[in-house]
């Protein structure tokens, strides 16, 4: 009898203890940043609680990984573990690390592309459940599980599809939509949608040019009407999410067919930026569902930002970028294009939002948290590189801020003190 009075008390206190735990744990077992851009594709974090200012120094560091293989894509966060992709010794590979930063497994794929003279991985891994997806510099798409990395699938979606190599080599992280995936090849088509579980083609965009561009696709829902937009080398396009039918198109071109920004949208809004001083256009949708059409007709455009590939985001009817040839960071009214505010001493980077604040990664290492009302610096911290192009984006999620630099992962804590 006191054996078991024994053993229930011990058993009770075990309980009491796990439930009174800092919620660190399950916090970050519930963070998800499955994909490029986050969950929604708009670079914007869900987290709340996180640091207003950071201290001298910036946020404190947890870890840092020197195990990932060189490259610029981002990261995936999903349940407890951390997903991205680099080149290690011959070939681009995917690492798979828990929470700690410990290197759980490794699977390599293919030799990367010499990328115009950037050798190294692009795209970002894309969860979903038990498998991640991946497109390397050579067009090689791998369906992989979350486990242990075993292939389940590939293929080469420039030699399916009669697509030729761009410039820098394949960078699009792919979307998964439903039971499909969808990816942008260009040669005989534009776009094409795949069952995720077998590569098999679903249905497939009409070709709009040869060359695609280094952009990911976005998911736009409005109107009653799905559709998923891109950029080939010369256009944005939108086609019919259901069975691939090309919806609209409108020129949009760059010097040596170079886009590489994400679409964004709102409110029936297409926003896309460019960079060489080109700035962005908003394109302004006008959907029939009962037909499946859709009208686009330019509503505004402007020269700054024009932000080559660190991507702009869209909140509280604001857009912010930064500049490629034209310098600074610029906050726009989203609807009209009109400018807010434009300071000059921010370089070009990539931007996050998260909790109120933008993190803005520098391409030459600095990594500022800023003010998004006004454009002020909240406090920053340095990381260098030896190329200084620090192309990644970061991600914030579980408490955290992602920072891939090359051949480093490098994790903080913004999570703000909890009050007693």
């Amino acid at each position: 009898m006191r054996h078991n009075l024994t053993r229930i008390f011990v058993t009770c206190c075990m309980a009491l203890a796990l439930l009174s735990l800092p919620d660190v744990a399950s916090r970050l077992n519930a963070a998800e940043w499955p994909q490029f851009r986050g969950p929604r594709r708009d670079n914007i974090s869900s987290d709340k609680g996180l640091l207003q200012e950071w201290p001298e120094g910036g946020p404190k560091l947890l870890w840092s990984s020197d195990r990932i293989g060189f490259g610029w894509g981002s990261t995936a966060v999903s349940g407890d573990r951390i997903y991205t992709v680099g080149v290690v010794g011959s070939a681009e590979t995917v690492t798979s690390l828990d929470m700690d930063g410990q290197v759980k497994w490794q699977q390599k794929l293919e030799p990367p592309s010499p990328g115009g003279g950037y050798k190294g991985s692009r795209s970002t891994a894309t969860v979903d459940g038990d498998f991640l997806y991946v497109l390397t510099s050579q067009g090689g798409l791998y369906c992989l599980e979350t486990e242990d990395g075993a292939i389940g699938w590939k293929k080469n979606i420039l030699s399916e599809y009669r697509a030729p190599q761009i410039r820098h080599s394949l960078a699009e992280s792919v979307m998964i939509d439903g039971d499909r995936l969808i990816c942008s090849p260009g040669g005989q088509a534009a776009m094409v949608a795949l069952n995720k579980k077998t590569g098999e083609q679903i249905w497939a965009a009409p070709k709009i040019e040869n060359n695609t561009s280094y952009t990911s696709a976005l998911l736009v829902e409005h109107g009653g009407l799905r559709q998923i937009v891109n950029v080939s080398g010369n256009h944005i396009f939108g086609v019919n999410a259901d069975d691939g039918r090309l919806l609209w198109k409108y020129e949009h071109k760059t010097p040596f067919e170079i886009h590489c920004n994400t679409p964004i949208h709102d409110d029936g809004i297409i926003y896309i930026v460019r960079g060489y001083k080109l700035g962005g256009v908003a394109l302004k949708m006008q959907v029939d569902a009962e037909k499946g059409e859709v009208g686009i007709q330019r509503l505004w455009q402007s020269k700054t930002p024009d932000d080559s590939m660190g991507g702009t985001l869209m909140i509280n009817g604001r857009i912010y970028g930064t500049g490629h040839q034209i310098r600074g960071l610029y906050c726009l009214d989203f609807k009209t294009g009109e400018t807010v505010f434009e300071r000059k001493e921010f370089t070009t980077a990539a931007i996050t939002w998260a909790d109120g604040r933008l993190y803005v990664q520098q391409y030459d290492g600095d990594i500022k948290l800023v003010d998004p009302s006004d454009g002020a610096v909240k406090g920053k911290f340095h990381q260098r590189n030896r190329r200084k192009e620090l192309w990644a984006y970061p991600v914030v999620v579980g408490g955290r801020l992602y920072i891939r630099n090359e051949s480093r992962l490098s994790v903080y804590d913004v999570r703000a003190a909890e009050e007693e």
